[in-house]
């Protein structure tokens, strides 16, 4: 159950957000924090379960990043549908979540 509650949180921090949408609290870094707790307890949880160690935090990224390029390669930049682009910027946004600027 803690499984796919991480995935619930990871889930709605990488779906795109359009201005409306915005939650009062957006910006305060709450919501970027339990993030980065979801993919931690992500990641311990699929070394527990399968012994492998992967790193989350630059796994998930990366595999935004292929599957665009990917896409952008076989149909474009495919503006009537669901862009090859929008998978970019989404591994991009990802990537800058899971590693936040620390002083």
């Amino acid at each position: 159950m803690g499984f796919l509650e991480d995935l619930d949180v990871v889930a709605q921090e990488t779906s795109p957000v359009f201005e409306g949408d915005l939650p009062e609290a957006a910006g305060e870094g709450g919501a970027q924090l339990s993030f980065l707790q979801a993919i931690e307890d992500l990641d311990f949880r699929v070394w527990r379960s399968t012994v492998a160690r992967i790193n989350l935090k630059i796994a998930l990224p990366l595999v935004f990043a292929l599957a665009g390029l990917w896409s952008i390669s076989k149909k474009g930049l495919m503006v009537a549908q669901v862009p090859g682009w929008l998978f970019l910027w989404m591994a991009f946004d990802m990537f800058v979540k899971l590693h936040p600027h620390r002083h």
